[in-house]
Order: C-alpha cells, then structure tokens, then sequence
C-alpha cells in the first residue's frame, strides 16, 4: 500500500471512530436528559405550614416546581397526626393515607400513575399490619393477595402473573414459612413444590 493510500485509510478510520464516539455520546447525552428531565419534574418547592413554637402543627402543603399539589398533610407538634395526599407531578394521587401520633393507621392505598391501585393494606391503632393486604399490576390484575397479623405475613399469600394466572401459594405462621409451598409457570404447570 502506498503512501497516499495509507493516509487515505487512516483517515477515513479516524473519523470512523470519531463519528462512532459522536453517536455513541450523543446517545449517552440524550439518555442523560431524558432522566434529568424526570427527576426535574419530581422536584419540589419547600413545604409551607403553620409553625407553632418551632413546631410543624395543623396542615402543611407543598407543591412540586410545576405548580402542582405534591402532598398535603397534617401535623401535631412535629408529629404526622390525620390525613396524608401525596401526588404524582401530574397531578394524580399516588398515597392516601393515616397517621395517629407519627403511626401509619387505617386504610392506606398507593395508587399507580395511570390511577389504578397498586397496594392497599390496613393498619391498627399500633401501627401494625392487620388483615387483607393486595398488591396490584398497573392493567389492575392482582399481583398478590396475602394476610398480615400483627405486622407479619400470616395464613396463604398467593401471587399472580400480570395475565392473571396463579403464580405460587406460600403458608406463612405470624411471618414465618409453614406449610407447602407450590410455584407455577405463566401457563399454569407446576414448577416448584416445597414443604416447611
């Protein structure tokens, strides 16, 4: 290969690879903004409230940088005390929830983005789980159906695939594994049977 030949070769592979590097970081780039540009539309404005002594007291409200509600919640002494609203930056609600002195009580539901719920659970008057807890797909197919008793998993859980099939039954004692426990593909074969 001659001189201007080789010249020509390397040339043509230098801005090969530069232009390679171009795509690639432009990729990179655009990556980049794109999640900056989520985490912006979650950014949020200092809450504001009534201060009493120095303390967070009654409601308390702040709003996210586009203007819209990003929760609203009630205070005693510093203390999460009544109703609790978060938003998603769109304005659709995403927690509902209840405390009594700083515990999570009641009934609280997250929701997913499109509106549909994602978790419900119940709390008593102790903070604790109690009860029917479901977990739920964005389509609103259940996802898992299980029981708590005092804040631990008890009696069967059964999980779902997103097409609604049965995914596995577990047996749960006040959180720990009793029982057989039996796994199932997407198209309903039994894949895993194990006893505790």
């Amino acid at each position: 290969m001659d001189k201007k030949t080789k010249f020509k070769v390397t040339v043509i592979t230098v801005i090969s690879v530069v232009v390679g590097l171009i795509y690639v970081n432009r990729g990179q780039l655009i990556a980049e903004f794109k999640r900056e540009q989520g985490s912006k539309e979650w950014e949020k404005n200092d809450p504001t409230g009534q201060l009493i002594k120095g303390k967070k007291n009654g409601k308390w409200t702040t709003t996210y940088k586009n203007g819209q509600l990003e929760s609203e919640e009630s205070y005693l002494n510093d203390t999460l005390h009544g109703r609790q609203l978060i938003y998603y930056p769109s304005g659709q609600l995403y927690i509902k929830r209840t405390y009594l002195k700083g515990k999570e009580i009641d009934s609280t539901i997250w929701y997913h983005s499109n509106g549909q719920i994602n978790e419900e659970m119940f709390s008593d008057s102790s903070g604790l789980q109690q009860g029917l807890f479901k977990i739920y797909y964005s389509n609103g197919q259940a996802s898992q159906i299980a029981y708590h008793k005092d804040g631990k998993l008890d009696g069967e859980s059964r999980s779902f695939f997103d097409n609604g099939q049965l995914w596995d039954i577990r047996k749960y004692k006040l959180g720990e594994r009793v029982g057989t426990w039996i796994e199932f593909s997407k198209n309903g074969d039994t894949v895993k049977v194990e006893r505790y």
